[in-house]
């Protein structure tokens, strides 16, 4: 902790202006079941890979993916991990993304579209 509010201290000093959110919030790209996949996205640099062990994820919200992101399914067990959309319209947001790859995993839950008249 006191490394921490070293670092900050100086950001600050020097006119980095690096805030305590900033700096306590860390990318960790392995999740395991339970963990909620779109905050760990979002706190995560684009070109992150993601790798998601084998169990069942309820979205909380769509998962916005960067450019260059990679989500990947990890399993033993012939089951892929399960993404649950939870009812959202879809468990991944890519657009405006280039290179993004989804790869072994098992994605349901999502809502139909409504569609629009004929």
């Amino acid at each position: 902790m006191k490394k921490l509010l070293f670092v900050l201290a100086v950001s600050m000093a020097i006119g980095l202006g690096v805030s305590v959110a900033s700096a306590a919030t860390r990318c960790n790209p392995v999740l395991t079941p339970g963990e909620d996949l779109a905050r760990v996205a979002a706190n995560c640099p684009p070109s992150t890979t993601f790798t998601i062990k084998d169990g069942t994820y309820k979205l909380s919200r769509a998962v916005n993916a960067s450019s260059g992101d990679s989500f990947k399914g990890v399993y033993s067990d012939g089951t892929r991990p399960k993404i649950d959309a939870n009812g959202a319209e879809m468990a991944f947001n890519v657009g405006g993304t280039n290179r993004v790859t989804i790869s072994g995993l098992s994605i349901s839950g999502q809502s139909a579209k409504p569609r629009r008249g004929r």
